[in-house]
């Protein structure tokens, strides 16, 4: 661990890390003049600077695609350039959110005067911020999350 002054009698140091240490180091600094000394103790935290996940699942150029119907599992870990992260990162939480939105309907079927036609019979607009929770739901436990979506949009609102 390295120490430098912001310039010669500054109040103010900066503390470079080489390596990750467990517990506590005690910092001792001593004046050029009159050999005086003060102490601070530093603890080192592990902060993440990265989170990777892997999967079987192959991520595309604007993230992963999750197909109705599936489930998904990711293996996350979090690096630092020291390879130590501490315990106290380990809480993760998840959020699902759903941007857009989708129109849901039906078409129905007639003959009339010997003509067969379908026709859209019903329209409904709905933000997909409204549904996300019953279209897909996500976990977190012990660096594994895991990613559930529902079959279809009718698995939701039934046989329209």
């Amino acid at each position: 661990m390295t120490v430098t002054p912001k310039s010669d009698g500054s109040t103010n140091a900066t503390v470079t890390c080489y390596k990750a240490f467990e517990g506590n180091i005690v910092i001792t600094v001593t004046t050029r003049d009159s050999g005086f000394k003060a102490q601070c103790i530093a603890t080192y935290v592990g902060k993440p600077t990265d989170i990777v996940f892997t999967s079987s699942v192959t991520p595309a150029a604007d993230g992963y695609h999750i197909a109705p119907g599936g489930a998904y599992t990711f293996n996350v870990s979090m690096t630092n350039p020291f390879g130590s992260v501490g315990s106290q990162f380990d809480d993760i939480e998840v959020t699902v959110s759903a941007v857009g939105s989708v129109v849901l309907g039906y078409y129905e079927y007639y003959v009339s005067s010997g003509t067969t036609r379908w026709y859209d019979s019903s329209d409904e607009t709905v933000a997909l911020s409204t549904i996300q929770d019953k279209l897909i739901s996500a976990s977190y436990s012990n660096g594994v999350l895991t990613v559930n979506a529902l079959k279809a949009i009718e698995d939701y609102y039934g046989s329209m």
